[in-house]
């Protein structure tokens, strides 16, 4: 599935300023260049970095965590994410996290550091909450919405059966 023009004009814009020496880019999407130009060596970038709004430093959490979590963020995602700035419409935030749930479970934490929101708990309430009401992702543990280890996925569709398989392969013959 290809980007729409838009997201693609974002993608080559923020592109070439992360990679423009002397405007103060190149870490948009990744660690801050040790040189100016390139990550350190065998680093991978890729993470959430200074510009997206940074990670808070009241909240406790490594960068390399964000660097983690984001590797596995696909490229259009990531601009995506960048593109919310500090004050999102919950709209927009709403939209960006269904899209993220989509890939795998998240945490409300993992979703806080990822999206550079300073609390996980107002993240739950204001926004994951509405979301399963109204249908979006799913929980881990849906009769405990405070579990510990509450977790958030897009809704799965049932996978077929072999029986359904077999079915549909004798109805088409």
């Amino acid at each position: 599935m290809g980007a729409s023009p838009s997201a693609q004009s974002a993608l080559e814009t923020i592109s070439a300023f992360s990679n423009e020496p002397g405007l103060g880019g190149g870490y948009l999407l990744g660690r801050k260049p040790t040189d100016g130009n390139a990550p350190p060596a065998g680093e991978q970038t890729g993470g959430l970095g200074e510009q997206t709004g940074g990670l808070p430093a009241e909240n406790g959490e490594a960068p390399q965590d964000a660097d983690r979590l984001s590797a596995s963020i696909p490229l259009a995602l990531q601009v995506s994410i960048a593109a919310l700035g500090g004050k999102p419409t919950p709209t927009a935030l709403r939209r960006v996290i269904v899209e993220l749930c989509e890939l795998r479970w998240w945490t409300p934490r993992e979703l806080a550091l990822v999206l550079s929101r300073k609390d996980p708990a107002h993240l739950s309430e204001k926004h994951l909450a509405p979301l399963v009401r109204e249908g979006a992702p799913e929980r881990r543990y849906p009769d405990k919405p405070a579990h510990p280890h509450q977790a958030y996925r897009a809704r799965q569709a049932a996978l077929p059966t072999e029986e359904d398989e077999a079915r549909e392969g004798g109805a088409s013959q």
